[in-house]
């Protein structure tokens, strides 16, 4: 009820073109605790300190920008309350105001103009510094959708401990990652409001895709609603692009129950992999049950299988492998590359088999080396007596099957029996010990082929094995 009533208040702004000048306050997983309300653009002891000695002269608010931001304020002659403020102009503290010299009961267009670059000024020194310390660079677009988004919710989300700024920090995000990050902030108090969903979607869209209008890309985006049930989502509002999958969703704790997922008001399941199709409310569901204002709803099970023929154009439906890639391909462990291939014939590099084999005997992944991103996962194999020095001197060149066999009958700590080697072309140990476990097969007559480069679907099936 609270999705469907949410999505036709946002249509009929949307129609009507009305705008809010209301604050958000974030309710960010990683951000601290916040008893109080984040002012519009707070003055002048806000929370967030600019270094006067840092300096950032590149970008500056563009005239599209201010236009932005405009349109989402509106234009106000008469002071109002605003939430915790009085505000004028387009959306200006009368606290400004009053600092530059203006009306705080009453201002002109042309006035509500000059105040807002006075503000908009003040919030660019603010991001200046904060994109000067972790020495960030950013696109026109993407700097005017964050001064919008700061003059709207102030300057708190600027602190590292905040999703946002730690996002924009270590610079590895997702779509619906950075768009969750920057949606959350769209509470008044602690009520989601409809008309900050709205330009949070404005700012997302400017600062990914250079829209300065909603329309001006056709990527959508759908919003998830979670309700935490009995217990407390870690956040309770995301931001998703239409027909992408919703990646990591939110978690839940409950004082006394485990969380097991998160289901429509139906029972219909949610998961990272499911669709992204339209607003939706979620509900955590404890220790297997999914109860809605004391209403026990039955609980569809999730449709976990994988449709590889529909990712990937070279695996068909009858692959001798499929079954293997499917699995790992479900559990993250293996996937394709970006033109919609998976390459299953292709040879596997000795480093790339070391790492899915030492990963899949259970052993953690080992500290970077300079020299190459898989060195040190040789040098965990040399320091575990896993292989010997001089076994492996290249890791570009593909890894043999006899070379495999060693390194995963070793790294499984398997031994052969001793009895007749399973194959008449080889008489490894390694070999023996794998196929007597049930991990590695021939090639039909008797024949292992131990010189062979390894293909992609065969690891997956050795992996597969490996970690039954």
């Amino acid at each position: 009820m609270k999705s469907r009533l949410l999505s036709l208040l946002l249509a009929l702004m949307l129609l009507l073109g009305l705008t809010v000048q209301a604050m958000a306050v974030e309710g960010d997983p990683l951000a601290p605790v916040d008893d109080g309300q984040v002012d519009h653009e707070e003055i002048p002891d806000d929370d967030y300190e600019a270094d006067a000695d840092l300096t950032i002269d590149d970008l500056q608010t563009s005239q599209a920008g201010i236009d932005f931001i405009k349109e989402y304020e509106s234009f106000t002659a008469v002071a109002y309350h605003d939430v915790s403020q009085m505000s004028i102009g387009y959306g200006c503290s009368t606290a400004y105001a009053d600092k530059y010299g203006f009306s705080t009961t009453e201002i002109t267009v042309e006035e509500a103009d000059q105040l807002l670059l006075y503000v908009v000024a003040e919030i660019e020194q603010k991001l200046d510094a904060f994109l000067d310390t972790y020495n960030l660079n950013l696109a026109q677009h993407e700097y005017d959708a964050l001064i919008s988004f700061t003059f709207n919710v102030g300057s708190s989300w600027l602190k590292p401990e905040y999703r946002l700024a730690n996002l924009l920090i270590n610079g590895n995000y997702s779509t619906n990652e950075f768009a969750s990050a920057m949606g959350v902030w769209c509470h008044v108090g602690t009520e989601i409001n409809s008309g900050l969903i709205v330009r949070r979607i404005g700012e997302v869209k400017l600062f990914l895709y250079g829209a300065y209008a909603l329309d001006d890309t056709p990527n959508k985006f759908c919003y998830l609603i979670y309700e935490g049930n009995g217990g407390s989502p870690e956040s309770d509002f995301g931001l998703y692009l239409e027909d992408s999958a919703y990646g990591a969703l939110m978690t839940a704790e409950h004082e006394t129950a485990s969380f097991t997922g998160w289901y429509t008001e139906d029972g219909e399941p949610v998961t990272a992999d499911t669709l992204v199709q339209d607003d939706l409310t979620v509900y955590a569901s404890w220790d297997g049950k999914l109860e809605i204002d004391g209403t026990e709803t039955e609980v569809q099970q999730p449709d976990t299988t994988v449709d590889l023929t529909a990712l990937f154009s070279d695996i068909p439906a009858n692959a001798w492998y499929y079954d293997y890639v499917e699995d790992l391909y479900r559990a993250k462990v293996v996937d394709g590359y970006g033109n919609g291939t998976f390459k299953p014939e292709s040879n596997v590099k000795t480093g790339e088999a070391l790492k899915m084999i030492l990963l899949a005997a259970g052993y953690d992944e080992p500290e970077p080396v300079a020299s190459h991103w898989a060195r040190g996962y040789l040098n965990l194999a040399l320091d575990l007596g896993i292989i010997d020095r001089g076994d492996i001197t290249d890791l570009d060149v593909p890894i043999t099957r006899e070379m495999m066999a060693k390194v995963a009958a070793n790294a499984l700590g398997l031994q052969a029996s001793g009895d007749m080697p399973p194959f008449t072309d080889t008489s490894s140990i390694y070999v023996a010990a794998l196929y007597e476990a049930g991990i590695v097969d021939g090639y039909g007559s008797g024949v292992f082929g131990p010189q062979k480069a390894l293909s992609r679907a065969e690891l997956c099936t050795i992996v597969w094995r490996m970690l039954k």
